[in-house]
Parts: structure tokens; sequence; C-alpha cells
């Protein structure tokens, strides 16, 4: 955004435009506007950085169950581990066969996801003054659903930005299949076989968890654990959190909608196989007062933007276990 100030002689002379990122708050200041200071100004209120922040850390679960980098550009290359060390029995003076620890690497590439509002001036003048604080929060919260359904159901295409989700990754090495189409025909033992699909070098339990819809949790796992007395909520710091076999859960709406062959739920080490990569300071806000389409309209401009990436870089082949597993319905 360019924006403008006249002074005396008639001149435009340009500014910075004003930018607002995740934990901090700059004013945009324009000429022939309401707000603070001798030459006026339009400020969005404190109180917007915090709502960004909510929206996205009460809704989203993409940046909560993978692990996160900081990227200072579009890409950035995350080290990882490819292969361990042997143990080798030697008998006595004999040469030990050396073994050596190598690594692999995973390749984030953000791509910009936006959401674009349109305001006249009058209402922003004449509402109340969180007007900006509730567009803010709607928009950052449906940028959080975006990163759950990318983490989820991406498919590679470039309507999920290339993100390949863990849908798309479940092979048959971690899938354990119900015996119908439709939810109802899940079974304690389909979840138990679940948690028992993952890989033993990837069971760290402080780290272990579901993914589930709400549906599918509160109407069909919360039945079948209770009429054999298991618990399904846990106390965490005063709070009770959803759990199964005594293992968080993640509720969201990205999961897929019953249907056949459709994933119920989702069990894992999300943090050992789910990169989450965010530009900079992650969500930035943009507030114009004259943008390019609305110079001749009395209006203001609210622009959102996120670069990210998300990479499910270790995942069940068709044949070997792996960091999680998933829960299909039947073909059919």
């Amino acid at each position: 955004m360019t924006q403008t100030i006249v002074n005396d002689k008639r001149k435009a002379l340009p500014s910075p435009a004003g930018t607002l990122s995740a934990g901090w708050l700059k004013s945009i200041h324009a000429a022939q506007t309401e707000g603070t200071g001798s030459a006026g100004g339009f400020s969005v209120p404190d109180q917007t950085a915090d709502s960004i922040l909510n929206a996205v850390s009460e809704h989203g679960i993409a940046q909560r169950v993978a692990s996160t980098y900081r990227m200072d550009s579009d890409a950035l290359t995350v080290a990882k581990w490819a292969a361990t060390t042997t143990v080798d029995l030697p008998g006595e003076a004999a040469a030990i066969t050396a073994s050596d620890k190598t690594y692999g690497s995973i390749t984030l590439q953000a791509i910009k996801r936006s959401v674009l509002h349109t305001i006249s001036n009058e209402l922003l003048a004449d509402s109340r003054p969180d007007l900006v604080d509730d567009l803010v929060a709607e928009a950052s919260y449906n940028i959080a659903k975006r990163q759950d359904l990318d983490l989820i159901q991406g498919d590679g295409s470039s309507g999920y930005g290339s993100v390949t989700g863990l849908v798309s990754r479940l092979g048959a090495g971690g899938t354990t299949t119900a015996s119908g189409t439709t939810f109802s025909t899940v079974t304690l033992a389909n979840l138990q076989a679940v948690a028992g699909d993952l890989s033993s070098r990837f069971y760290r339990p402080g780290q272990l968890s579901w993914i589930m819809s709400h549906e599918f949790f509160a109407q069909y796992a919360v039945p079948l654990c209770h009429a054999v007395g298991l618990e399904t909520w846990r106390m965490v710091d005063g709070s009770s959190q959803p759990a199964l076999f005594g293992f968080p859960v993640h509720l969201t709406d990205a999961m897929p909608a019953e249907a056949a062959s459709a994933v119920a739920c989702l069990f894992g080490n999300w943090p050992a196989c789910v990169a989450f990569g965010s530009v900079r300071d992650g969500l930035s806000v943009q507030l114009s007062s004259r943008g390019s389409s609305t110079f001749g309209i009395d209006a203001s401009q609210l622009r959102l933007n996120w670069r990210y990436d998300i990479q499910v870089h270790e995942y069940p082949d068709g044949s070997n276990a792996s960091a999680f597993s998933g829960l299909k319905l039947a073909a059919s």
C-alpha cells in the first residue's frame, strides 16, 4: 500500500505502509482521516494483535501438533535423522564393523494464504471500536481452519499449497480398516489396533496424541470407551481435556466426513513426522484506507497474509509402520 501526505504545495509524498504482525502493532497514518496525533491518522486498536493469536491457537491444531520452524525466506531446509548406527559383536582381537548415523533433509517451501475484506469508511466510523478486531478474528480463524485442512486432507495440488497431508500419506502399513462404511461400525478393538500400528521407534509418551472430528469422538469413541469403563477425559493444568487410552485428542472439523473409505481418526507422534514452517512472524495484517481498487470508493481494505508450508516427512508405506497410523472405513 502507498499512502500520501499532502503538503501545502499539493505535492504527494510517499510514506511506508503500516504492517501488523502477530505479537506487535504499528499504527497506520494517512491524511484526511481521524486518529491520533496532530496530523491525523487511523490506528488499529492494540487488542487486534491478541485477537489474531487467540483465534489461531484456539481453532487450529496444525501448529500445536507439529514441529514448528521460523523461516526468514520462502524456503528452508531442515536436517533430519535417516539411519542410525548398529551394534557389532566382534570376536577377540577382531575388527569392529563400522556404522554411521546418516541424515536426510526436509525442504519447506512457504506459499501465501490470504484473506481480503473491503469495509466502508462510514461503517468504520459509525460502528463500535472493535469492528476491526472482529474482522481480523474471523479471518484468522478461517486461516487456522485452512492450516488444518492442508495438514489433514492436502493432496499435493496447488489448491492445498502443494501440501501432501496425513490422509494422502497414510499407507497400508499403518492402516486399520473397520468392517463397515459408517462410524457406527467402528469397534473398540479397531481403535486399539490403530494405537498398536505405530512403529515402536516413534513411541514417545509425551508426544503421542489422536486427531479426530468432534462428531467421531463424541458420538462414537466416547460411548465405546464408557461401555467398558474407560475414561475419555483427563485433567491438565486444572482443566478437562479429551483423551483416549490416556493420550490427548485434538478435535478438528478438517477430518474427512463419514463415507466409504474415509479416514475416521489418526494417531501418532506428530512432532516427529510433521514440520510446520512459517515465514518470519507468521500472520500479518494490513489496513489500507486507499487501496488501488477502492481509491474512488470511500472504503478501506483489510488484508491478512500468512506464508507457511507443512511437510509430512515420516509416514507408513504399503507395508511398514511409521510415526502415525489411522483408521479407515470399509470401501463398500
